[in-house]
């Protein structure tokens, strides 16, 4: 499985360690091993799903031009602790990655310092030149057009189209100008490969912290969907999900509600959904009665597991021995349990150092 597989898979699973579910058991329960078979077709499925995504042509293609801007990955990974924690800041580490790609591609149309990037003033078509190492203009265009090799190709043979641009004033944010509407393809040969959309707002306080973004990812045949809302008082939803043909293969979106302000101390209740494939973590966090102890995670965390909405086990924690922290283990409708790790074997390596608790 490649590198960049398990950093996918990484970011989406680590959700299932964190959070936990509805009480609401299923009448059709599975037997230990129909479930454990169903989990090894899970496995197989989403093993060879990611490395897939990771190395289809718009993917690849999409990287190579993020390297060539000094963009740095459009595909940003993170532990979903931290996610959890800031959504804000997964977001617009998301937007600043897509914002470098667009702004870079060449000395005449770089943003020079606290300089806003006018779309309008910079369209046209600029080319990679490889004498230079850079892309330099080369024609006009009622877009912007960034011309460049996919890797291992001696021509210019993929076709990035900006073909809309809008940002706002962030002036008291890493970033002076934050975009706020982004539509973009890629064609490879003349055959559209990918095409990146985004829509977002800011808070009012001229931070470039996003309350809302709607950012999706189109890799043919996939979509990567990453959706913030934090609009409201006090309460915050954040999902992601990589689809295939519209079925969602793996991914999860939680909400997060507060008792007051929106920080850490004042969480009271997380919950959501993680999926993998057919199987479905349902998942609920309350907030423990001794914020100053250290609780037992199965006491605050619930995590019910269903394969085609019938009830495989539920997510227990259990401390092994010489272990200082717990390991999340699925405990089988007969009593039976098993730990996370070797339930989804393909996927050993993503799941190492996913223990750490919130």
């Amino acid at each position: 499985m490649s590198r960049q597989s398990i950093y996918l898979f990484t970011f989406f699973f680590t959700a299932m360690v964190l959070f936990t579910s509805c009480e609401k058991e299923e009448t059709i329960r599975l037997s230990s091993t129909d479930a454990k078979e169903s989990f090894r077709d899970v496995d197989f499925t989403l093993s060879a799903e990611l490395e897939n995504f990771s190395n289809a042509e718009g993917f690849k293609a999409l990287e190579t031009l993020a390297s060539l801007t000094n963009g740095g990955s459009l595909f940003t990974t993170a532990r979903m602790k931290d996610a959890r924690k800031n959504p804000a800041a997964y977001v617009r580490k998301t937007i600043s990655n897509f914002q470098h790609m667009i702004s870079e591609p060449s000395a005449e149309s770089r943003a020079q310092g606290n300089e806003p990037f006018n779309y309008t003033q910079h369209k046209g078509i600029y080319t990679w030149k490889p004498s230079i190492q850079d892309f330099e203009y080369t024609g006009q265009s009622n877009i912007i057009e960034l011309r460049f090799p996919t890797n291992g190709s001696t021509t210019n043979n993929a076709v990035f189209r900006l073909t809309n641009y809008a940002e706002v004033e962030t002036p008291f944010g890493d970033e002076a100008y934050s975009p706020t509407a982004i539509e973009a393809t890629l064609d490879i040969n003349n055959v559209k490969q990918a095409s990146l959309s985004l829509s977002a707002t800011y808070k009012a306080d001229g931070t470039d912290d996003p309350v809302f973004a709607d950012i999706s990812y189109f890799v043919s045949p996939y979509t990567l969907d990453i959706n913030l809302d934090d609009t409201k008082p006090s309460i915050t939803t954040f999902s992601q999900y990589l689809s295939k043909n519209n079925d969602k293969l793996i991914g999860w979106a939680l909400t997060a509600s507060y008792k007051g302000a929106k920080i850490e101390t004042n969480l009271s209740k997380l919950e959501g959904t993680v999926q993998l494939a057919s199987a479905i973590f349902t998942i609920v966090i309350t907030a423990p009665e001794d914020p100053t102890g250290v609780p037992d995670l199965n006491d605050i965390i619930k995590i019910n597991v269903t394969v085609d909405g019938k009830l495989a086990g539920k997510v227990i924690w259990v401390t092994e021995a010489g272990a200082t922290e717990p390991s999340p283990y699925l405990q089988y409708n007969d009593g039976s349990q098993q730990k996370l790790s070797d339930i989804f074997k393909s996927l050993e390596v993503a799941l190492s150092g996913l223990t750490t608790m919130v």
